[in-house]
């Protein structure tokens, strides 16, 4: 397997879709600044903003085989 940085979020929500725990992770932490940062200008509250972003990744997770 590729280095993580090498490979695309594509592929990466591929083998989350197969069910691979790790891409999750990767995506995770890709892109967990950003949304957290995004949720905080929303919310105007840290643990609301945290929640979430821990929120929506259990969803990916739950609904991984249907994601489009």
């Amino acid at each position: 397997m590729q280095p993580s940085e090498f490979i695309h979020d594509e592929v990466l929500m591929q083998h989350l879709q197969e069910g691979d725990r790790n891409s999750l992770a990767e995506l995770y932490n890709r892109h967990v600044k950003a949304l957290y940062n995004y949720a905080y200008r929303l919310s105007g509250n840290k643990d609301v903003a945290q929640d979430a972003v821990q929120d929506t990744f259990v969803e990916i997770w739950n609904r991984r085989q249907t994601l489009g």
